[in-house]
């Protein structure tokens, strides 16, 4: 399936580059994406990015704090497909879809990537505040 997956990128106009085995990378409006390629389960399409990295200790502080960790639950009960986690000094979002049956792998790489474009702007919205809240503590 990678195969069908990465030609459909090519198609699109993407330069897919491997990071390591099953591990993709490319760009979307200057914005870093993550291919991963599951073997045990290729029937599943997965796609990160990371909108927010901690900046200095006191950010890192807060990246597992309930505040962080409120926004993101926020966020995964009003947005659909696209998922948000923190991990060490990070928010990624992700998304993943299910390849039942023949599908158009172009069709579904765009929805895919302009949900997280979407998904993208509504949670560095929450995260422009919540910034702004820890430089100043």
């Amino acid at each position: 399936m990678i195969e069908q997956v990465l030609k459909a990128f090519a198609a699109l106009g993407f330069k897919v580059n491997t990071l390591t085995h099953g591990v993709y990378i490319f760009y979307f409006e200057g914005r870093q994406y993550i291919l991963f390629n599951n073997d045990n389960d290729e029937s599943c399409l997965r796609i990160v990015t990371v909108v927010y990295t901690a900046d200095n200790d006191t950010e890192k502080e807060y990246v597992g704090s309930l505040k962080l960790h409120q926004i993101t639950n926020s966020f995964n009960e009003k947005i659909k497909y696209v998922k948000a986690y923190t991990e060490e000094d990070k928010v990624f979002l992700a998304y993943e879809h299910k390849i039942i049956g023949d599908i158009n792998f172009e069709d579904v790489i765009t929805a895919m990537i302009l949900h997280l474009h979407t998904a993208i702007q509504c949670i560095e919205e929450n995260l422009e505040d919540f910034d702004s809240e820890t430089k100043t503590d």
